[in-house]
């Protein structure tokens, strides 16, 4: 994915670098070892291109989701470009949204309410969101967000 955004916030210990997209949505990358985070401050506006994984296991309402699908995609190998592996959550919940021409799908979390959006980028399980239905429950393992580039934008009007 490539986005255009300002910079938010930089956690040069952990490698995150928090970006905020003309729509306000914060999104938060983890910097690939190549990406020079001392060149980057708050206030910047970049394009970044990263890459981010998601595969869900769906249930019915009311059904638990069967755990060994879980650790089937949660044990799948997740690697960006270079073979730098990345953090994998788990995050279970009831679809409140669904978008199929985004491609995008909103878990409420049922302990706290907390609302995700789930963007699908495998064509595969962008096949699949059609069959999904509000009140679904499912368990998404999604990668962490990893940046491969982080460049200057050209002066716009953000």
């Amino acid at each position: 994915m490539t986005i255009h955004a300002k910079i938010k916030a930089i956690d040069p210990a952990k490698r995150h670098v928090t970006l905020e997209e003309r729509t306000g949505k914060p999104v938060t990358v983890l910097a690939a070892p190549d990406v020079r985070l001392e060149m980057l401050k708050v206030g910047d506006t970049v394009n970044v291109d990263y890459y981010r994984s998601v595969a869900f296991v769906i249930s019915l309402p009311g059904s638990p989701v069967p755990e060994d699908a879980i650790k089937q995609a949660i044990t799948r190998p997740v690697e960006a470009p270079g073979g730098v592996g990345i953090q994998v959550t788990r995050v279970s919940g009831l679809v409140v949204g669904i978008d199929v021409e985004a491609h995008s799908l909103d878990l409420v979390n049922p302990q706290g309410g907390e609302i995700y959006t789930i963007n699908v980028t495998d064509p595969e399980r962008q096949a699949a969101l059609p069959a999904l239905k509000v009140g679904d429950t499912i368990t998404a393992t999604v990668s962490e967000a990893l940046a491969v580039a982080i460049t200057p934008a050209p002066k716009s009007l953000f």
